[in-house]
């Protein structure tokens, strides 16, 4: 094997490697934004901007958002929660699906809450 051929293999191996490890980086509820402020400025604008024309593209994400969103403007929200978080394991570097998952969780616990006080008070005479 020549020099340019073992180069040539080092950098497919280094290239494979950082593959490999941005596709980990994905995995787990809180592990993009984690790993995501790791990278450089430079590298997060890269891979939110191929996120984003990518996910404008993919039909399967597109549809699970469609129904995501009907759900939670039917107030369905435990319905709309686990379309978020399908659509977070399809595009995982899309961060739209994370923020909505939070703020359903959050609206979720609240409505709960006030239900709890509502059934705790009480009833007038």
């Amino acid at each position: 094997m020549n020099t340019c051929s073992a180069v040539l293999v080092r950098v497919i191996i280094l290239l494979l490697s950082c593959a490999w490890s941005l596709d980990g980086m994905a995995q787990g509820k809180d592990a993009l934004t984690k790993d995501f402020d790791k990278l450089s400025p430079k590298e997060r604008s890269r891979i939110a901007a191929r996120e984003t024309r990518e996910a404008a593209t993919d039909s399967s994400y597109q549809a699970v958002m469609r129904d995501a969103e009907q759900a939670f403007q039917d107030a369905q929200y435990e319905d709309a929660l686990k379309l978020f978080q399908q659509a977070r394991v399809l595009r995982p570097y899309n961060v739209y699906p994370k923020v909505k998952i939070e703020d359903l969780q959050a609206l979720i616990k609240k409505r709960d809450r006030d239900q709890a006080a509502q059934g705790a008070a009480p009833e007038p005479i």
